[in-house]
Formats: C-alpha cells, structure tokens, sequence
C-alpha cells in the first residue's frame, strides 16, 4: 500500500455453450427420475401449505402421468432431439440463419435443452438467491456467487486475507479497494488501454444511444463484434472482482465500519474538496482517489466535477448526490450514505451503483430516498460490476431505460431491504439480463409497486401497446448475440405489477428470465392507464407477452408463493411459449384470476407448463385456453405433434373456466399433447 496523503488537515457449472452433447438424447425417463426421487426429500406427505419448491415437483409428476397416460414420450423425445440438434448447430462458432453462440450461457444452455428439469433448477435457483438476500451476515456475497456460477464464471477464493474485525478503518478500506482494482486491471488482460476505452464507447453505441427496441442491438453485426470482445474478459478475474466487492459491500451493510465512523461524529469541519458542498469531516488521497468523510449535516456532492473522487462516506443526513459515473475516467467508485432522507439525481449513463467498464458501489443506510436517472442507472452495467443497496425506508426508483438491476457484460444488481417502495422505468428495467449479464433486482418486503413500459414502440406493427422488457427477463439481441438472466425477487407484501410488452418473467433470444413473488395478494395488471411520465394513456392497453412467456430459443418462468393473485396478459399470455423455447408459471396457493387470450398456449414448437395449487381459481382466456396447436410452420423437420401445454389445477375449487366447462374433467386442447386437467 502507498501512504495516504491528508488534504484537509484532519488528522457448479462449467461452460457448455460449445459441446455437442444434447440432453435430448439421454433417456427421457432418466430426467423424470431426478423428479420422483425429489419428492422423497421434499417430503410431499405432509399436512402443511405446499411450498412453491414442492408444488413445482408435484407439477413435474403431473406432467410426468400425463406424458405416460397419452404415450406421448415418442413425440417428446423427436422434439427434445431437434431441439438439442438447433442448439448445437448454433454453439460456439457455429451459426445457421441469425442464430450463434456469443455469448451463450452454459446454464442458459442446459434449461433449453432440458425443459422437464428446468423448472426445478429455475426454482431452486431464485428461492437461493433470496434465501441470501435475506442472511444478516454476507448476503451480497453468497448471492454474488450464485450469480457468478450462472455466468461461468467460476467464484474463487480470494489470494488476500478478508478483514474480518467489528472496527475496520481507512487502510482496510483503502486495502479492500485497491484488492477490486487489481482483481479488476487483470479482467482486461491483453486489451491495452486505447483498446479497452475503444470498446466501452462501442459497447455503448451498441446498447445504449437511440436504440429503443428492447430485442436489438443498434447493428448485427457490430454488436457481433461487440459481443466477441465481451467473451475476451478474463472472468476468473472478474469472478474475483465480483466477490472482492460484494465483501466490501456486506462490510458496510453489517456495520463493520461504524465505530471508526462514530469517531468522527463530533469532529468539526476542517475542509473543503471540490465537488463537495457542506460539512467535511476528512479527507484523504489514497492510491484509489480522494476518500471524503462527509458530516451529519446536508452535503451535496457533484460527484462528476471532481472525478478523484473514489470514496464518498456520509455519516447523516438529508443529501444530495449529483451524477456520479463509472468508466474509463474513473473506474472505481463507492458511496455510502449511512442515514437520511437522500436524493440520488443524474442524466449521465452510469450512475447510482452503475459502471461502464467499471465497478461502482452505492450503500444507503436508511431513509426514505429518491433515486433518479435516464439510462443505465441503479444497479445496471454495461461490462462491469454495478452494485446498489437501500437497507431501509420507503424509497422511490425512477429511471428511463436499463436501469434498477439491469446487466450487459457482468453483474447488476438492486437489493431493497425493507418498506414501501416504487421502482418506475420505461423499457429494460427491474431485473433485465442481456449478453453475458445477470440483471437482479431483489426486494425483500414491502408493499411494492412496479412501472415497466409506456414510452416506447412494442416492436409489432400489427398491435397497439409500448415495449417493455422488463421485470425479470432474460433477453439477446438477435441477430448479435445470446441473451443472458434477468431475476426479479419480491418477498413479502401486497404488490402491484404494471407492464408492457415482453414483460414479467421471460425469455427472449437464447435468455432465461425469472420473475417470484414470495408472499402477498399481488397484482399483476399488464399495462396501466398512465403513461410512463405520468399522462394519461391514449394508446390502447395491450400486453402482448407476458406474464411468463418463452419465445425464440429461450426459458421464462414465474413463481408465486403465497397470495390471492391477479394474472393479466392481452395476447400471448399468460404462460405463453414460442419457437423451441418454455414457458412455467407455478402459483402454490391462493384463490387467483387469470386473464388472457393466450392463456397457456403453446405454439411453433414450444412447451408450457401452468400449475395452480390449492384455492379457488377463474381462467378468462377463452375457448383456446391450454390449447397445443398440432401443427408446426416454423420447423418442418417437426411439422406435427411437437407443441405441449400441461395446465393443471389442483382443484381445491370450486373453479371458473369462462367459455369452458372443464370442473373436475379432463381436456385434450388441440391433440393430445395439449392437456388441461383439474386434479
């Protein structure tokens, strides 16, 4: 470590995008077997409310008798056979028509290929992650690494000892922070400096600039090119990076700081730094930049007239911070504001825990703050590490695109501990993964209110509505590259949902999206009356995919725990499958409407799951709910039988099935892979 100079006179998966070993060819009641003997640990015998871990296994041997009993294990295994043939003759280098592999998650891989385990993995993946969310001590950490497994990149142990002291203060901070930087240099390995700032900007005028369609890169071809440079970072690097700084984060978030912070509570103001205004109680020049100890009083801190500034920690408070990016100007930044009623407010891209080529920490202790932004804001990344945490307080998220857990090359991630809060954007919001990213936004409990859409164009012609893309969704820009994991996490509390097209749970484009709802009568409505800056909608509310949907190569699952809950799609939706992709929506409990005229549909070669358990359920979709279409255009190798819908519903009723009498029978929807069944 260099000294420290004062300048205030303070004193478990590997990659397997590239194999040729398809799923589809290993024997189809090897899989369902992984099934039944996880019904023997869940321990299914028992009384209580079925958890939604146990109902997504009862949904698989449903679906299992169901295969059995219409003998459809031939047509399963041609289509599961095709589909691995596609997805080999994409991997790696390969390509055919618009489809390749940059980019291609191994995990991602697998769930395509092996759709009757997928849903287990999908489950078991998201209640991880909150189940981390939720841990007093090192949560970002473990969820840190659950989501560098899904990423391949492996997490490895760090070569320097981690502080592990109550009382930590400057050097351990600074060491921390120069322990990322390192980790974070060798993520660049063989791409010299001008090529690395090169690449930044042209990932930029790729993935942000005028483009506003959410499936698309601003060029296929140069976001191919793009793409290959993503695939060059060095991630066993980054994995380090990653977990370097979730450490420093739960650092923070548990405390370990505070009794070298409560030191200078009663300190006067000995200074002043440029791009801070108000109380400051020290400040140091460290080998990272400036570190700032801000006083209990208002600061305001223009964040991007001093870009020295690495360190901002603020001990009370009702702040104001000022723009604040991360990128080739300054690669490293954390702000930790301990309590009070704060406003976060920037137009600049990469900000409020975003980076572009960087990695950027934001902690807020508590208070109800407000957080606004334009694009790549809160949480969000383009190839970097963005990290964002509000521990307390009824807070506000406001931003316009790819922002609130929103992740290109990387991680971006949004935790939200507790209260009422509202998350607002216009289009790739709230838990949105592209290329080689995970987006997540987790909230742990409240009652919430999500905004995703009203600004800009669905992307069809032949419908009204506005693009969404957003709360948790999976999504590649085609023609370019893969897409990669979007996770939108919601515990307890009575929330509402609003969205516009390919929205809430989806995969699009070779991606996997997950949206759960852990507890709570929530809603989720499909597009509201405003639009997104708050005028009254003139454009007819359309929802054209969505809630759960899979489409073009790709996995998108909704789960909800607990709850009487409101599903509500247009067209295509809800539970809506598309092209050799899945679609899985699992509600354990509660009495729950569904409304849709895609309602459990699956077509082109698609596969859907929708299973209901206990309570008393209506389903609004038509004549066509559940409905397998038998024929196939898009594949001819398929041509027929190789469209699978699977809706059941426990039946604890009495049901509705508007435009169907189904109480207590059982339907073939189409032929006979189309099943709809109350059990």
């Amino acid at each position: 470590m260099g000294r420290f100079k004062r300048v205030d006179g303070a004193s478990d998966f590997a990659h397997t995008a590239g194999m040729k070993t398809s799923v589809a060819l290993r024997p189809f009641w090897t899989s369902i077997g992984l099934v039944g003997a996880s019904l023997v640990v869940l321990g299914m015998a028992s009384r209580r409310m079925p958890s939604c871990e146990e109902t997504t296994v009862r949904m698989l041997r449903e679906v299992r008798r169901a295969i059995r009993e219409r003998t459809l294990d031939s047509d399963l295994q041609r289509y599961l056979a095709y589909v691995g043939s596609r997805m080999d003759a994409s991997a790696g280098t390969n390509t055919f028509s618009d489809k390749n592999g940059a980019c291609r998650l191994g995990w991602v891989d697998r769930l395509i290929r092996d759709p009757l385990q997928a849903p287990l993995e999908a489950e078991r993946f998201s209640r991880q992650m909150q189940e981390a969310f939720g841990q007093q001590t090192g949560a970002i950490g473990k969820a840190v690494v659950l989501a560098l497994e899904k990423l391949d990149s492996v997490p490895i142990r760090s070569d320097w000892r981690s502080a592990r002291s109550s009382r930590l203060e400057l050097k351990d901070l600074s060491t921390a922070l120069a322990r990322i930087q390192e980790a974070w240099e060798r993520v660049w390995t063989g791409m010299a400096e001008e090529e690395r700032s090169k690449f930044c900007e042209r990932l930029v005028q790729q993935a942000l600039g005028d483009n506003v369609l959410g499936h698309r890169f601003a060029d296929a071809r140069e976001g191919r090119a793009v793409a290959e440079y993503l695939e060059r970072l060095e991630r066993r690097s980054f994995a380090l990076a990653a977990r370097e700084a979730a450490a420093l984060t739960d650092r923070f978030i548990e405390g370990h700081f505070n009794s070298w912070l409560d030191w200078w509570m009663d300190r006067p103001a000995t200074g002043q730094v440029e791009g801070v205004e108000g109380p400051v109680l020290a400040a140091w020049e460290t080998p990272q930049g400036l570190v700032v100890i801000g006083g209990v009083g208002p600061n305001i801190y223009r964040l991007d007239e001093n870009f020295s500034l690495a360190v901002i920690l603020d001990l009370g408070g009702d702040d104001r911070y000022e723009e604040g990016t991360v990128g080739p100007h300054r690669s490293i930044l954390l702000v930790y504001d301990r309590s009070g009623d704060d406003v976060y407010n920037g137009i600049r891209t990469g900000i409020q825990g975003s980076a572009i080529g960087g990695v950027s920490l934001l902690i807020d202790g508590g208070g109800n703050d407000t957080y606004e932004a334009a694009d790549l804001a809160q949480g969000s990344v383009l190839a970097g590490i963005g990290i964002l945490v509000d521990v307390g307080g009824n807070d506000r998220y406001r931003a316009d695109r790819r922002a609130q857990g929103h992740a290109v090359g990387g991680i971006g991630l949004l935790l939200d501990r507790t209260g009422d809060d509202v998350y607002h954007g216009a289009m790739l919001v709230q838990g949105v993964g592209g290329p080689w990213g995970i987006g997540i936004l987790a909230d742990n409990c409240g009652n919430d209110r999500y905004f995703a859409g009203g600004k800009y164009p669905g992307g069809y012609d032949d419908s009204p509505g506005f693009g969404g893309w957003s709360q948790g969704v999976g999504v590649g820009p085609r023609g370019a590259a893969n897409g990669g994991i979007g996770l939108l996490l919601e515990g307890a509390g009575d929330d509402v949902y609003e969205y516009d097209y390919f929205s809430h749970g989806g995969g699009y484009w070779f991606a996997a999206g997950i949206a759960r709802d852990f507890g709570g009568n929530d809603q989720r409505r499909g597009s509201g009356t405003n639009n997104w800056d708050g005028t009254p909608r003139t454009v007819k509310p359309f929802v054209r995919w969505g809630p759960a949907y899979g489409c073009h190569y790709a996995v998108g699952f909704l789960f909800d725990d607990q709850g009487n809950d409101f599903y509500r799609g247009t067209t295509a939706g809800p539970c809506f499958s598309w092209d050799l992709a899945l679609a899985v929506l699992c509600d354990a409990e509660g009495d729950d409407e569904y409304i849709g005229s895609g309602l459990g549909q699956a077509a082109q070669g698609g596969i859907v799951m929708l299973f209901d358990g206990a309570g008393s359920d209506r389903y609004r979709g038509g004549r066509q709910t559940g409905w397998a279409d038998p024929s196939v255009a898009y594949h001819p190798e398929l041509a027929t039988n190789a469209n699978f819908t699977f809706l059941f519903d426990r039946g604890d009723g009495p049901n509705v099935w508007e435009g169907m009498a189904t109480n207590g029978n059982r339907h073939l929807r189409g032929w006979a892979g189309g099943v709809l069944e109350e059990l």
